[in-house]
Parts: C-alpha cells; sequence; structure tokens
C-alpha cells in the first residue's frame, strides 16, 4: 500500500496526475490506517500523507 502512494507521488512529479490517481491514494491510505500493524509513528505518517494531499488539491 505504501507503494501506491509513491508510485502516484512520482508520477504527478514526472509526468502529472493519473485519472483517478487520488482516489488509490486515498483508498491506499485508508487501508493502511486501519492496518492492525501499523504502529503510532505510522498513524502518524498516515496523517501527514493525508495532510499533504490536501495541499496539492488531491
Amino acid at each position: 500500500m505504501h507503494e501506491r502512494v509513491a508510485v502516484e507521488a512520482y508520477r504527478r512529479a514526472t509526468a502529472g496526475p493519473e485519472p483517478g490517481g487520488s482516489d488509490r491514494i486515498h483508498e491506499a491510505l485508508d487501508r493502511l490506517s486501519t492496518a492492525a500493524e501499523l504502529t503510532v509513528t505510522g498513524k502518524r505518517l498516515v496523517a501527514e500523507l493525508r495532510y499533504e494531499l490536501k495541499a496539492v488539491d488531491a
């Protein structure tokens, strides 16, 4: 799931957003945020990624 966020961020940085990319990022973050293995630091990272996505209008 981390990969989905990273791949879409890379695509945006190099070629522009792909249709549906924002939806895939939000879906991946939703899955990450509910993962049983997610640590406190991981939860903070997910929250920061969501904040950054809002900042770029995703």
